[in-house]
């Protein structure tokens, strides 16, 4: 388990303002979902897309909910492996998925650009955790 060693206590989210903006928001994204599925409907590919972003995001704001309780609960955040690799990995499939669709629509020198600054800032994290390991 990674602790953050953060000394400021955290702060008890306020409930009812920030749950009322989240179900709103929340609603907004499912609506755009439905929509966005229901323009595209004669393009599968397109509707997966639309239903990938969609449970990704949900996942990823879950996840970040369960970090938020956590500070809420304990003060600090104690993340624990599972919970890291779980954001690490839905940003990055979010990520990879809008490049991709993205991409798809330019030529190939720019299709190689869009795809080289994806893999830019993995890079520099490879980088960090080798130097951290040393």
């Amino acid at each position: 388990m990674v602790q953050n060693t953060d000394e400021r206590q955290a702060s008890p989210p306020s409930t009812t303002g920030s749950s009322c903006l989240s179900l709103l928001s929340f609603g907004f994204l499912t609506a755009n979902t439905v929509f966005s599925a229901y323009r595209a409907r004669h393009d599968p590919w397109t509707v997966a897309f639309v239903l990938f972003a969609y449970l990704d995001l949900v996942a990823l704001f879950g996840c970040l909910r369960a970090i938020e309780k956590q500070r809420a609960e304990h003060g600090t955040v104690e993340m624990n492996g599972s919970l890291k690799v779980a954001v690490w990995v839905l940003a990055n499939a979010l990520n990879v998925a809008f490049a991709y669709r993205v991409a798809q629509m330019m030529p190939l020198a720019l299709y190689i650009v869009v795809w080289a600054k994806l893999e830019a800032p993995r890079e520099k994290e490879v980088k960090e955790n080798r130097e951290l390991k040393k």
